[in-house]
């Protein structure tokens, strides 16, 4: 949070005046038009209360910082989800590399300084990543991924791009499993043996398969 009110003393960035200047407007006037369509309104409506706290008509340097606060820490946010999804991918050791490298980033830093929806897109594609992880047979999942896609799209139209990663989890998730079980076998075929019982009354079959993922 250092540096927080760096440059108010001045007219801040265009862009960041746009959403300031709009929200607090939108609060005002209990309004649902945020007024600047080149983005959506999500972002918008997530500022407007905080700037309705702050009561500053027109907007001031102090809607400036706690606009900003609210990026910084949905910022901070963003490290923990950084290390929990490296965690589930490769590890603690890979989860706090992924939380160190997000946090002393020169890129992320400075957009987490100012109010734009960069830092609250970031937040809705780490928990869509996360999402994405536990697809499977379960319907819960899928909606979770659903919300967070839903929530990234209302933030940056970009955010269509994060589809394709959705359709590749879900085509390559695993298929359903034994509810009970702690741990799950996927494997892949290889032949049938057919074995002679110790009596003349059958036959023992035996599949023989190649385990591909172990899942805990």
């Amino acid at each position: 949070f250092v540096g927080l009110s760096a440059g108010l003393r001045h007219p801040p960035h265009n862009d960041e005046r746009v959403f300031v200047e709009n929200a607090r407007r939108m609060a005002a006037e209990l309004s649902l038009d945020h007024g600047f369509y080149e983005y959506p309104r999500l972002s918008f409506f997530v500022v407007a209360p905080v700037l309705a706290l702050v009561g500053e008509t027109p907007p001031a340097a102090s809607s400036y910082y706690w606009a900003r606060a609210l990026v910084a820490a949905t910022g901070a946010a963003c490290c923990l989800l950084a290390y929990r999804l490296g965690q589930e991918l490769a590890g603690i050791g890979a989860g706090l590399l992924a939380a160190l490298l997000l946090a002393v980033s020169p890129v992320a830093v400075e957009t987490a300084h100012a109010f734009r929806p960069d830092v609250l897109l970031q937040a809705a594609t780490f928990l869509a990543m996360l999402a994405f992880r536990r697809l499977g047979d379960a319907a819960a999942p899928d909606l979770l991924a659903g919300a967070a896609l839903g929530a990234a799209g209302a933030l940056k139209f970009s955010a269509v791009f994060l589809l394709p990663s959705y359709f590749a989890a879900r085509v390559l998730s695993p298929g359903p499993r034994v509810a009970e079980s702690p741990c799950h076998f996927e494997c892949r075929y290889l032949s049938t043996h057919r074995l002679r019982g110790s009596s003349n009354a059958g036959t023992v079959d035996v599949v023989y398969g190649e385990v591909m993922r172990i899942h805990v």
